[in-house]
């Protein structure tokens, strides 16, 4: 019998679902290797990994995913890595590389907002915060993050 393209995913994916996981993984790498286009195998693998505790080898899957296939959802993902293993530059530095990709995303400007503001750059935040609103100014949650972050800083008058 000739193997069905894509049959190694189908497979791993029943590995999983009997509780297998690391048939799962060895099964989505094997497919991964074999048809590196397919980024969404990717980025299953990298949820995956991420949620067994392995944040580098997910950054790593997310990073060839997203030179395949960028997509704001994938630089999300990545970035929330990068934060949670301390690395604040280099989610700076991601939401930089997504937004040139990406520039009219309120969500891209939001997260980013986010993290400058936990950076204390209230500066930079409060303009990723003001780049939300001026994409998509029914964002509530921009226009809270906005006023909250100003108070906190003194500049209360500013976000009325």
């Amino acid at each position: 019998l000739l193997p069905v393209p894509g049959s190694e995913v189908q497979l791993a994916w029943l590995s999983l679902f009997n509780g297998a996981a690391q048939g799962f993984e060895d099964g989505v790498r094997s497919f991964a290797h074999d048809a590196p286009e397919f980024a969404a195998t990717r980025f299953d693998l990298a949820r995956f990994l991420a949620a067994r505790g392995q944040s580098e080898a997910a950054a790593a899957e997310l990073e060839s995913a997203l030179a395949v296939s960028p997509s704001t959802a994938g630089f999300d993902r990545l970035a929330r890595l990068h934060w949670q293993a301390g690395r604040s530059a280099e989610t700076l530095a991601l939401f930089a590389r997504a937004l040139a990709l990406y520039p009219a995303s309120p969500d891209l400007w939001f997260n980013q907002g986010v993290v400058l503001g936990l950076l204390g750059r209230v500066d930079e935040a409060a303009a990723s915060f003001r780049r939300v609103l001026e994409l998509a100014p029914d964002r509530s949650d921009a226009r809270e993050n906005l006023a909250g972050i100003l108070e906190a800083s003194g500049r209360g008058a500013e976000a009325r």
